[in-house]
């Protein structure tokens, strides 16, 4: 099956404005490439359009998303809660060794500039 770029465009409008998700993007590996698509408003105020190179502030969702994957991990038997930090992610918290169970509440996260390169 090929990758429908109007097909899934379209789809993405359509779940946005049910939603009423002001603007939102997505990328979709099929056919052996990446396909980007974007809907609506990066911002409601500014009226400034999403793009695929858009960034979204998340805010602290991204921990439920985390601590979500994190315990699969564990279930699966692939991670345990007593390991350090920095053997699952190198450089991230140089210098410190929480553990996987502790978290760190005050260490950044993705910084909002970033965006991931595929």
């Amino acid at each position: 099956m090929t990758f429908s770029p109007a097909h899934w465009q379209s789809r993405l409008d359509a779940l946005r404005a049910a939603h009423h998700v002001p603007g939102a993007t997505l990328a979709v590996f099929a056919d052996g490439r990446i396909h980007e698509l974007a809907s609506g408003l990066l911002h409601r105020g500014t009226g400034v359009e999403a793009t695929t190179d858009s960034v979204f502030q998340l805010g602290s969702i991204a921990k439920i998303y985390t601590a979500t994957l994190v315990m699969q991990l564990v279930d699966a038997g692939r991670l345990d809660l007593d390991t350090p930090v920095c053997e699952i992610l190198p450089g991230v918290l140089p210098g410190r060794r929480p553990r996987v169970r502790q978290g760190d509440h005050r260490a950044p996260a993705a910084q909002p500039h970033q965006r991931p390169h595929l």
